[in-house]
């Protein structure tokens, strides 16, 4: 009868480990947090686990499959807010603060490596080190623009047709960097 039971879909047994009543449901729960009729353990009906406290099955499920509660979110905010090195053997995400446009792939936390994909909540940013010195607005190396001037900046960068120097302007963007200019 047990076996049986516990192939019927809308079975569960319960997981403490102090408990060893199970409980069929007649249809799934429309909520996914369950629990035991006999020892009240809270379970997740989806996942088949105690339940993931403080997190949603999406975002429980995110976090097996990616380390992340919120992947999807953490990738449009990456999107939304970094470059991609330009150096070919880089490639890690590099947020821009509100310094000048001049940047240098570097890390800021020593002896950590890559992107701090949580950065949005900690505040903390961490880059790649591959040191490649860089445009902000255009990607242009810094080898190109010294070496030629304004043309070592890539077509439509404002530092092309511009007297101003990538380390000449601060901020988080050309827009507020220009309006602090104009004051």
């Amino acid at each position: 009868m047990r076996n049986l039971l516990a192939k019927e879909p809308n079975f569960r047994w319960c997981l403490s480990s102090s408990c060893g009543n199970g409980q069929l449901y007649k249809v799934s729960p429309w909520n996914p947090r369950i629990s035991c009729e006999e020892c009240s353990f809270k379970m997740c009906f989806q996942h088949q686990v105690p339940w993931h406290e403080g997190m949603t099955c999406d975002e429980y499920e995110s976090q097996k499959k990616h380390g992340d509660p919120e992947f999807q979110r953490t990738q449009e905010w990456i999107t939304g807010n970094t470059k991609l090195c330009p150096n070919p053997d880089c490639r890690n995400p590099i947020q821009k603060n509100h310094g000048c446009f001049h940047m240098t792939c570097m890390l800021l936390f020593p002896g950590k490596l890559g992107f701090d994909y949580r950065s949005r909540l900690t505040g903390r940013m961490i880059t790649g080190s591959c040191g490649h010195d860089f445009c902000w607005e255009c990607l242009a190396s810094r080898e190109e623009y010294q070496r030629r001037g304004q043309e070592g900046h890539n077509e439509g960068c404002f530092f092309r047709t511009s007297t101003i120097r990538p380390t000449g302007l601060r901020g988080s963007s050309l827009e507020e960097a220009l309006q602090g200019a104009e004051r």
